[in-house]
Order: C-alpha cells, then structure tokens, then sequence
C-alpha cells in the first residue's frame, strides 16, 4: 500500500483532526485538495487551497453546491484514469 501525505487541521472546537491527502488537481483556475479521514478513503471532503493577504496557503472547505460537483466531477475522472 502507498504511504500518504497527512495534514493535521484544526476544528472549530480548536481539536487537531489528522487528515490523508488524497490528491490534489486543478479545475478552471483553482487548485483542490481531496482529504480523507482513514486510508481507506472513507469521508472523503474537498478543499480549495487558497492564499491569504501575506501569501500563505490555507484550506476552504468547498460549500458551494455547484462547485462541489464541479470538484467531485473533476475528482472521479482523475480516479478513474489512475485505475486504468
């Protein structure tokens, strides 16, 4: 099994959550994270990586119904292809 990049992120309660970075893509002019709670790709949540004022990155939840699908589109036609 691949060994995978793991992120830690903060909760609103101020808990360190541990995260699997599952892949990271592009869509139009944004750049997403796909992060997962267990190797096993289960809870499966999209981030946009965004950039502050000072230039330092930092993850968006993806809310956006829309954009959401956009992601989950992008995310399982990336998926497949590395299958094949």
């Amino acid at each position: 099994m691949e060994d995978k990049d793991k992120i830690q992120l903060v909760d609103e309660d101020h808990n360190i959550q541990e995260f699997f970075i599952e892949m990271t893509f592009d869509v139009a002019d944004k750049t997403y994270a796909i992060l997962s709670t267990d190797e096993n790709k289960e809870d499966l949540m999209a981030f946009c990586i965004e950039k502050d004022a000072d230039g330092e990155e930092y993850l968006r939840a993806v809310e956006d119904d829309d954009e959401f699908a956009e992601v989950e589109d992008a995310y399982s036609y990336i998926a497949d292809e590395e299958q094949d």
